[in-house]
């Protein structure tokens, strides 16, 4: 998450896959928004934009390989 004036305020990752073929498996992350005081240090209001990545983690020499992501979606949670 960003400030509108690029203040970086947090990331989060969702847990790792082990190597090797598996299964579809659902994965999700969550990331709580800062105080505001946070955002205040950083000359901003709170999140402007947040980034998403998408990616397996690991070069192909290094185990990696093909990975497929479906049903991506970005939202609020109560």
């Amino acid at each position: 998450m960003y400030t509108r004036a690029g203040c970086y305020l947090g990331s989060n990752v969702s847990a790792s896959l082990p190597p090797g073929d598996s299964n579809w498996t659902p994965l999700s992350v969550s990331i709580a928004l800062p105080a505001q005081g946070n955002a205040q240090i950083c000359a901003g209001a709170l999140p402007a934009y947040v980034e998403i990545h998408l990616e397996s983690g690991a070069p192909a020499a290094a185990g990696g390989g093909t990975v497929w992501f479906d049903d991506v979606t970005f939202g609020e949670t109560p």
